[in-house]
């Protein structure tokens, strides 16, 4: 179980695909987020946006709702 607070987006990345390198982990969790129409339309209406490195608390619930705990 990960923790409640907010995680760099590499770091949230690699907790999803732990053997793959941090660029690549981060690519393969963006496209995952992109296939879920609700998830990136809600990630996107929150405070860090595209450009930003981290993820809000209640975006990485929100990430873990729809993709389920890594």
């Amino acid at each position: 179980m990960i923790g409640d607070r907010s995680y760099g987006k590499a770091e949230l990345a690699m907790l999803y695909f732990s053997t793959a390198t941090p660029r690549v982990a981060l690519n393969r969790l963006v496209r995952w987020i992109n296939r879920c129409p609700e998830l990136k339309q809600s990630l996107c209406s929150g405070y860090a946006g595209k450009f930003s490195h981290f993820y809000t608390r209640q975006q990485v619930a929100e990430i873990i709702e729809f993709l389920d705990e890594p």
